[in-house]
C-alpha cells in the first residue's frame, strides 16, 4: 500500500514537471504566430526598375491595419532580407490609408511609389504619392534622394514642397504646376534648375509663367511669361491665346516669344539690349522702339508646371496630368 502511494505521489509530481516545462513553449508558439500572420495583409512590396536594369532595393510599404495611414517604408537589399533603412513616413503630409487606396489584395487604385533620377546626379531617386484620392491637377509626392555614399534615402524638403512637379532630365530641370482658377485654364508654371546635392539641394526660379483670363466668354487667354536675369525675374514676352489659332505676341521681341509658342518645351535664349520689343497686333515690323521691361525681385517664388504646347493653343483644358485609373500590381 505504501509503495502503490508512492508511486502514485511520484506520477502526480512528474505530469505537474512536464506541465510546467511544457507551457513556456506553448506559449512561446503561440505570441510568434500573430506576428508572422499580422505583417502580411497590410503591406506592399516593389521591385522598381530603373531604364531596364535590375532594381538594387526592395521598398516594403508597410500599414498597420484596414484604416490606418502608411507608417513606415523599408528599405532592403534585393534578394536580401537585411533591412538597410527604414524610412517613417510624416503623417502630417501624406494621406495613404490601406482601404482607400486598395481596391483588390495586392494591387493599388495608383501608382503611389516609384523610382526617378529627380536631382539629375544618375542614380534614382524614391518618390511617394502624398494623397489617394487627389484633386485632378493636383498630383504631388515625397521625394528622398539616394545618397550613393551613405547607400541611403534622404528627404528632400525643397521638393516634396512642389505642386504636381514634372522632371525633365534631358534639360535638366523641373517644372511645377499650380492652378489658380477657370477649370485649369488659369494657372502659374514654374520651371526650376537645381543646385548643390542631397538634403541641400536648392531650386532656382529660371522662369515663370502666369497665365489669366483675357476672355470669358471666347475662351481667350493671356500669358505673361518672366525669365530670370541676375538676382530676379524680368518680364520677357506677352501673348494672348485665342481658342482657334496661334498665340499672338502682345509684348516681347520675336526670338523672346517664340520659344513658349512652340510645342517643345522653351528655352529662352539670352536677351539682346538692342531687339527691339513690338506686338504682332499692333506692328507689322520689328523696327520698333525699345519698350522698357519692369524687374521683379523673386528669389523664391512660390511653385508651378513647364507649359505644354498644348496648354498654349487650348488654354480651358488643364494642363496638369491626369489622373491614372490603371490598377498597378505591387509584388
Amino acid at each position: 500500500m505504501r509503495h502503490q502511494t508512492m508511486w502514485t505521489i511520484a506520477v502526480v509530481l512528474f505530469c505537474r514537471s512536464a506541465g510546467t516545462l511544457a507551457a513556456p513553449a506553448v506559449a512561446k508558439a503561440a505570441a510568434l504566430a500573430p506576428k508572422a500572420a499580422a505583417a502580411s495583409p497590410y503591406e506592399l512590396r516593389y521591385r522598381l526598375e530603373q531604364n531596364g536594369t535590375q532594381p538594387l532595393h526592395t521598398f516594403i510599404l508597410k500599414w498597420t491595419g484596414p484604416s490606418s495611414n502608411l507608417q513606415t517604408i523599408d528599405v532592403m537589399l534585393t534578394d536580401s532580407s537585411h533591412v538597410l533603412q527604414t524610412i517613417n513616413v510624416p503623417q502630417d503630409r501624406v494621406h495613404l490609408v490601406w482601404q482607400e487606396i486598395g481596391s483588390t489584395p495586392g494591387a493599388t487604385k495608383d501608382r503611389i511609389v516609384d523610382l526617378i533620377d529627380c536631382n539629375f546626379d544618375k542614380f534614382a531617386d524614391l518618390r511617394l504619392l502624398k494623397s489617394w484620392p487627389y484633386q485632378v491637377g493636383d498630383k504631388s509626392y515625397m521625394v528622398w534622394l539616394y545618397n550613393d555614399k551613405s547607400n541611403r534615402y534622404e528627404l528632400s524638403e525643397a521638393l516634396s514642397a512642389l505642386p504636381t512637379p514634372s522632371v525633365d532630365p534631358k534639360a535638366k530641370r523641373i517644372t511645377s504646376t499650380k492652378l489658380t482658377g477657370f477649370a485649369g485654364g488659369e494657372f502659374e508654371q514654374s520651371i526650376f534648375t537645381l543646385d548643390g546635392s542631397g538634403e541641400s539641394t536648392k531650386l532656382i526660379l529660371q522662369v515663370m509663367i502666369v497665365q489669366t483670363t483675357l476672355d470669358p466668354q471666347h475662351l481667350n487667354f493671356q500669358q505673361e511669361i518672366r525669365q530670370r536675369e541676375g538676382d530676379g525675374l524680368q518680364r520677357i514676352c506677352q501673348l494672348r491665346l485665342p481658342a482657334e489659332g496661334k498665340p499672338k505676341r502682345l509684348w516681347g521681341t520675336k526670338s523672346a516669344c517664340e520659344p513658349f509658342m512652340v510645342k517643345a518645351a522653351p528655352t529662352p535664349p539670352p536677351k539682346k539690349p538692342s531687339e527691339a520689343f513690338d506686338s504682332d497686333e499692333s506692328k507689322d515690323s520689328d523696327n520698333s522702339e525699345d519698350e522698357p521691361t519692369d524687374d521683379v525681385a523673386t528669389d523664391n517664388v512660390a511653385t508651378t508646371k513647364e507649359p505644354s504646347q498644348k496648354a498654349a493653343k487650348e488654354p480651358a483644358k488643364n494642363p496638369a496630368s491626369k489622373v491614372l485609373k490603371t490598377k498597378l500590381k505591387a509584388e
